[in-house]
């Protein structure tokens, strides 16, 4: 199904305990606690190292990969190192009352609290030291989310240096109701350059977005490499307006659900974009109907 018949047939139609940090997962896998165990108080020297090596190789620095992107594919990958480098030394991570300030102390939240589990960010902002996001979590083995939580990251040299985790309280739902994540650093770069693209309405800035056999899979149509794209983008993307409502990352990449409109006075309809990158770029696009109750968050 063409993605502009897509849009005229939709036009047609317990608050838990723990708020991902309360220490309730004191069985994780043993991989993990072997990290733990074997990582000394020199890995943020070392890690430290490796990000800034790999920063100054030649073409890395126009697509480094802001630190809050850094923070969940370390929690969906389980990688410890990854995880202590997204952090200043002297980082403090607060969790509601409690507060992580130390390697071992941030190495065991990682291990015993969140890796395993799964996030969902419906909303947020960029503030003048940082970001703030409206998420849910859902631990290891819990059929349920916890409750929407509030993540509040202060940033330095794209390193968090304070992250404080708290409960949403109803001022919070009501004050992100209305904001959305398109123009915060939440968005891969491939997925940001195809938004460009469209606000601009040039699909030369879109297609960066791709990798050169790039894919996108529209429904059940597949088109395949920059040009082909280019030409359904023209076509059938380039008038239209995005909302982003919520992101998942993924081990290949991330999950966008998208409220895509003709104008802002149309409600549209609802899709999600899943997004299988290669440093950075999309290397494939899976876009698909999605529900409202996808997008939002109440």
């Amino acid at each position: 199904m063409k993605l502009k018949s897509l849009i005229l047939c939709a036009l047609a139609l317990a608050v838990g305990t723990s708020l991902v940090f309360a220490a309730t997962q004191a069985s994780k896998k043993d991989q993990n606690q072997t990290a733990n165990n074997e990582i000394s108080t020199n890995t943020f020297e070392s890690v430290s190292d490796s990000r800034a090596e790999s920063s100054n190789q030649p073409g890395v620095e126009s697509l480094t990969k802001p630190v809050v992107q850094e923070y969940f594919e370390a929690v969906v990958n389980e990688e410890i190192l990854s995880f202590n480098r997204v952090f200043s030394e002297d980082a403090v991570i607060t969790v509601v009352s409690r507060e992580l300030d130390t390697l071992e102390k941030r190495m065991r939240f990682a291990t015993n609290e969140v890796f395993g589990g799964a996030y969902e960010v419906y909303r947020a902002e960029q503030t003048h030291n940082g970001i703030r996001m409206l998420l849910r979590f859902t631990p290891e083995g819990w059929n349920r989310p916890e409750p929407l939580a509030v993540y509040d990251f202060k940033i330095e040299n794209n390193l968090i240096t304070q992250a404080n985790l708290q409960y949403a309280t109803d001022e919070d739902l009501d004050y992100f109701e209305n904001k959305t994540l398109e123009d915060t650093s939440l968005i891969p770069y491939g997925f940001s350059k195809y938004l460009e693209g469209v606000e601009k309405d040039q699909s030369e800035i879109l297609i960066l977005g791709f990798t050169e056999d790039g894919r996108v899979l529209d429904v059940s149509r597949t088109i395949e490499g920059r040009q082909a794209i280019k030409r359904w983008a023209d076509k059938e993307v380039l008038s239209l307006e995005y909302s982003v409502g919520k992101i998942v990352f993924t081990k290949k990449g991330a999950r966008l659900y998208n409220n895509i409109r003709f104008g802002q006075n149309t409600s549209g309809f609802y899709a999600s974009y899943d997004l299988d990158l290669k440093e950075g770029l999309i290397h494939f696009s899976d876009l698909q109907y999605a529900k409202s109750s996808d997008f939002n968050f109440r």
